[in-house]
């Protein structure tokens, strides 16, 4: 593995293959999974992350070929409600994307499956999701330097399971090293405010198996994960302004999430969270979620931007997907490295912080506001 991400390996002096070809890699890429072959799936991506990318999927992986050949469309434990992969059709291709040495193709992919919760015996059932396929060329050519949500899909890893940051352009060693270029905060946050202070140095080192527990884990030294304080404005509207100051400026592949609660109204005991995943390019990527309703905005600065050391969130009391105006709610921040999901890379940072400290979504501790 090693800094297989770099980009001055990632074509050759000849400039980069065309658009085309990037589209035909994907469209073979897909035909691969439906004739379930292994073999030709595992030579369209970048050799730095194949075995990786089976692995992800499943820890006991040792061939990428062998696994996918064997394990593409098979039942899984616990797919019983999920079902079992068949096909995937393209009905949809974007443009396609070519920066330099690394193009995207974005994908829309309607799956047949048979069984699960939504079939009836062996009747098939269809739906459709996006995909992004990342490429990288090499030697020429196209190949997948992450193996895309249909991997997830074809083995039956629900989409809950699947990793965070499955649809987002993959970090390099240059890019991990600075700070994200995050748009500038474009939005004035006003209102009665709180500000909640952090110890400094209190990331700790912690698997993806226990992100959300506050196990007693060794310290890291990760200043651009370390939250030193947390501000929550709210306007008399309902807008909600998160302002998290860091040790140091956000890096790519950070998750923050800001989790909130209505308390004290009995026909509005509302749940959701905002978040912000920095992917491994410095993009930052704005998501809601209210009481089981999930929507990427993907807009980059209109609901999220930084300055400085700090990030802003901006969570409008609209559609309702803030807490209630005027209301009591109580919150929680979490902050964690998403370096696993890079695949090419050997030795990822494993990081989080939280506020409060025992903090673990909407269901640990939380902080009131507005301070009574």
């Amino acid at each position: 593995m090693g800094c297989a991400g770099e980009e001055s390996r990632a074509h050759s002096a000849a400039g980069p293959p065309s658009a085309a070809a990037a589209l035909r890699t994907a469209r073979a890429y897909v035909a691969a999974y439906n004739a379930r072959d292994g073999q030709r799936a595992c030579r369209l991506l970048d050799p730095a992350i194949a075995l990786a990318a089976v692995r992800s999927a499943d820890e006991g992986a040792a061939d990428c070929a062998r696994f996918l050949t064997r394990e593409i469309g098979s039942y899984r434990p616990g797919d019983e409600e999920y079902g079992e992969w068949r096909a995937a059709r393209i009905v949809r291709a974007r443009p396609v994307e070519v920066r330099g040495g690394r193009a995207v193709v974005r994908l829309r992919l309607r799956h047949r499956l048979v069984g699960g919760v939504e079939g009836i015996g062996e009747e098939p059932w269809r739906y459709t999701e996006a995909d992004a396929l990342h490429l990288v060329a090499r030697d020429g050519r196209w190949l997948l330097s992450k193996p895309g949500r249909i991997l997830y899909t074809a083995l039956g890893v629900a989409t809950i399971s699947q990793p965070a940051a499955v649809l987002d352009a993959p970090g390099d060693a240059g890019s991990l090293r600075r700070a994200a270029p995050l748009p500038r905060r474009r939005f004035a946050c006003k209102g009665r405010s709180l500000r909640v202070p952090d110890p400094t140095g209190d990331v700790l080192s912690a698997g993806e198996e226990d992100l959300g527990s506050r196990p007693d884990e060794q310290r890291v030294a990760a200043p651009a994960l370390d939250a030193r304080a947390v501000t929550v404005r709210q306007a008399r509207s309902g807008t909600v302004c998160v302002t998290i100051d860091f040790a140091r400026a956000v890096r790519p592949d950070t998750l923050v999430k800001f989790y909130w609660r209505n308390t004290g109204i009995r026909r509005y005991q509302q749940t959701g969270r905002r978040t912000v995943r920095v992917d491994g390019r410095g993009r930052a990527h704005d998501l809601d979620y209210v009481e089981g309703r999930d929507r990427d905005r993907d807009r980059g600065d209109s609901r999220s931007g930084a300055a400085g050391r700090s990030l802003s969130m901006q969570i409008p009391f609209r559609d309702g997907l803030g807490p209630l105006p005027r209301r009591r709610f109580v919150f929680a921040v979490t902050v964690e490295s998403l370096q696993r999901e890079e695949l090419w890379l050997a030795h990822p940072l494993e990081g989080q912080d939280s506020l409060p400290a025992d903090a673990a979504g909407d269901a640990g501790g939380t902080i009131g506001f507005p301070p009574r």
